[in-house]
């Protein structure tokens, strides 16, 4: 199911210092595109959490303690619906995988129907929260990306029912664009 082996020992090592930290995040991204459907190639890790600014001085120590920490932004990106947070990683300086791992900021309303939707996976010792179809249908809406498109696609035209109702409540109150998911109901 994960994609490289360095990728997923950063992964796990993250999980467990957010654990650790009891920072509360869920995994979205192709980590999560992966339990509905195919798994498909990444280079990156992208989870949602809430992040104050003391939380993330102890996702950067997080961060610094389990990885080389090449680089932590210091101003998010902004998206119509969210807001990431960049750190690139490496697993240790002799590394040569260089993985950023981006945290998805969304607002607190949304926040806590994500956590609560959360469909969690058991990985070892730790019991990690991914999103659900429809927020990963949500987050993937914010982007132009082709491979987010993909995603929406083969996510929607997977075997398990979607709750479109869902999807619109949210779209609708961050203005989201729904159009792109009538194509593909349609299939």
């Amino acid at each position: 199911m994960l994609p490289d082996n360095t990728l997923y020992q950063i992964f796990e090592k993250l999980a467990q210092g957010l654990d650790k930290q009891k920072i509360e995040f869920s995994i979205a991204g192709a980590f999560a595109v992966s339990l509905y459907t195919q798994p498909r190639a990444t280079n990156d890790i992208d989870l949602v959490a809430f992040i104050d600014n003391k939380k993330k001085q102890k996702v950067i120590t997080v961060l610094e303690n389990s990885f080389s920490l090449l680089q932590s932004h210091q101003e998010t990106i902004p998206m119509r619906f969210f807001n990431i947070w960049r750190n690139i990683v490496k697993m240790d300086k002799s590394s040569s995988n260089i993985v950023p791992i981006d945290f998805l900021i969304v607002p607190n309303d949304y926040l806590s129907a994500i956590l609560k939707r959360s469909v969690i996976l058991t990985l070892g010792k730790l019991d990690i929260k991914f999103l659900s179809k429809e927020d990963l249908i949500l987050m993937k809406l914010d982007s132009t990306r082709a491979q987010d498109i993909d995603d929406i696609e083969r996510i929607i035209t997977g075997p398990e029912k979607i709750d479109f109702d869902y999807i619109n409540t949210w779209a609708k109150k961050y203005s989201l664009q729904v159009e792109i998911l009538e194509k593909f109901k349609k299939i």
